[in-house]
């Protein structure tokens, strides 16, 4: 997990401006603590529940978000300090019994593939 940005510049702003999913999300969850622990000023400056609006936000330069590295699109700067580290965070893809087959293993499979080649963050 990483904390991203249009560029490092939106540092400077006297409360952290956050671009974040609405509770409850995982990337949310572990942002705010970080940030807490760090004793580091923050106010959500775009909330979206949508990974597609969060890009936008931060595309525009709204603030700083959090990505998987491998979600990072070259576009966006990866800062680290002085920004605590994140810890990293894992999806799992769990399918019920007897959907080995048919339209819930095609949804599963395809969301697999776009998973490996990152076309998620795109």
């Amino acid at each position: 997990m990483v904390w991203v940005a249009r560029d490092a510049a939106i540092l400077e702003a006297p409360a952290l401006p956050l671009i974040i999913a609405p509770a409850p999300d995982i990337y949310r969850k572990r942002a705010l603590a970080a940030l807490q622990d760090a004793d580091i000023p923050f106010r959500a400056a775009f909330t979206s529940p949508s990974l597609a609006g969060q890009m936008a936000a931060l595309r525009a330069g709204l603030g700083v978000g959090v990505l998987p590295l491998a979600m990072a699109p070259r576009h966006l700067t990866v800062i680290g300090d002085p920004l605590p580290k994140l810890a990293d965070s894992e999806i799992a893809l769990v399918t019920a019994r007897g959907a080995a087959e048919g339209p819930a293993k095609l949804l599963a499979q395809e969301v697999l593939r776009a998973l490996e080649r990152g076309s998620i963050a795109q």
